[in-house]
């Protein structure tokens, strides 16, 4: 409960952008066995930021589905994969370093949302949609 309490506080902290500057108003905490999950929505968009227990790894994903319920088999896009779009010679292990197992958290977060401006703004303004299939791997 602790961690959970410092890894909100450490979201918040690191991408109050996506409120102040996007217009996203934070949704909610869904918490599972293996992950802990934080919401941000707005009309037609909504950015999770996934945090996994076992493997210390985060996953930004923004969907155009709204409905939580209905986000298995959603169209979605990852950070990675934006970045991987905008910028075909990053790697995936470049992706790999900054994650909390290699680096704190704060860092790592601070890290991905320095990441989320500089490579998915026009997701999150709504300019700009492409899903994870639609990627060159």
């Amino acid at each position: 409960m602790i961690f959970e309490e410092f890894l909100s506080k450490t979201i918040h902290s690191n991408f109050d952008s996506l409120l102040s500057e996007f217009g996203f108003n934070y949704f909610f905490v869904e918490k599972e066995n293996r992950d802990v999950s934080f919401f941000y929505k707005k009309p037609n968009l909504l950015v999770r930021i996934k945090y996994n227990y076992p493997n210390h790894y985060l996953d930004i994903d923004l969907y155009k589905e709204t409905d939580v319920n209905k986000l298995i088999g959603a169209d979605n896009i990852s950070l990675l994969f934006i970045i991987k779009d905008k910028n075909p010679h990053y790697h995936h292990l470049d992706y790999k370093a900054i994650m909390p197992d290699k680096i704190s958290i704060e860092k790592s977060l601070e890290i991905l949302a320095g990441l989320v401006k500089q490579y998915a703004t026009s997701y999150l303004e709504q300019k700009e949609w492409k899903t994870w299939k639609d990627v060159k791997w």
